[in-house]
């Protein structure tokens, strides 16, 4: 409950002061193998639709072709056997447009609490591998870009 609780609160700052952009768009790579971890990301991703704010889409796997979709505001890869989730987006967190920062911590809150605390959230500011793995994001298509100043 304090999860869905949370990240209303966040995606309605998200959707209360987003300008042009009505509905954050989240992708959810779930490359875990575990019964558990499984029912845990659909608790997660059950709360961020609740909240009528985001678009979700979930893969097994990250695209190894170009995305010919439209592209997400954020990719959410967790891995198989890892204590990380890589939270991917345009920029690092203190680079992002408002208020991209403010979904970013929704987000990364709600993931902490829905595994527990098990796993670290892991950004692009955070994590040089997440920063890479954003860039390639991008060059596929799958993650937008962010406009300079």
């Amino acid at each position: 409950m304090r999860l869905v609780v949370a990240l209303m609160a966040v995606l309605c700052l998200w959707g209360a002061s987003a300008v042009g952009q009505t509905v954050l768009r989240v992708l959810i790579v779930d490359q875990t193998d575990t019964m558990e971890e499984s029912l845990r990301i659909l608790a997660f991703a059950r709360a961020l639709r609740a909240t009528g704010l985001v678009t979700l889409k979930a893969v097994t796997q990250l695209p190894d072709a170009p995305w010919a979709e439209e592209p997400f505001l954020v990719v959410i890869v967790i891995p198989a056997q890892s204590r990380f989730i890589w939270l991917c987006t345009p920029a690092p967190v203190g680079y992002l447009p408002d208020p991209l920062p403010e979904a970013y911590r929704g987000l990364a809150d709600g993931l902490t609490q829905a595994f527990d605390g098990q796993r670290e959230v892991r950004g692009s500011g955070d994590d040089l591998y997440v920063f890479f793995l954003s860039l390639h994001l991008q060059r596929r298509g799958v993650l937008v870009g962010v406009d300079g100043p």
